[in-house]
């Protein structure tokens, strides 16, 4: 009975130590294919889309999900404002200017 007791305790005891592998750096290959068109798919149904990467810019554009847009540059890549990440974009409708939509708001298509 005494050596259950202590193998009990060194069971309970050798679970402790922390043997997890730490966190590699995730290599992203530099040809690695990059969507230039995107696919309106909003929780609300829409997404406005702004003058400048941030929601409190002016509104240029209300797309509506199914809508396509296209990557202005990717060399520009997605801009980071706080907790949001933005993409610079084109719209597709003729006479829309360059604008930049949240990233929720979007799927890439090809």
């Amino acid at each position: 009975m005494y050596y259950c007791r202590w193998l009990v305790l060194v069971a309970l005891l050798g679970g402790c130590k922390d043997s997890t592998a730490p966190a590699t750096p995730v290599e992203i290959p530099e040809q690695r294919v990059v969507a230039t068109v995107y696919v309106v798919n909003a929780s609300s149904g829409s997404a406005n889309c702004y003058r400048t990467p941030d929601s409190d810019a002016p509104s240029v554009a209300t797309l509506r999900n199914g809508q396509l847009v296209d990557l202005v540059a990717e060399q520009e890549g997605i801009i980071q404002r706080g907790t949001q990440f933005w993409l610079h974009v084109y719209p597709r409708l003729s006479h829309r200017p360059s604008c930049y939509l949240n990233v929720d708001s979007l799927v890439p298509v090809s």
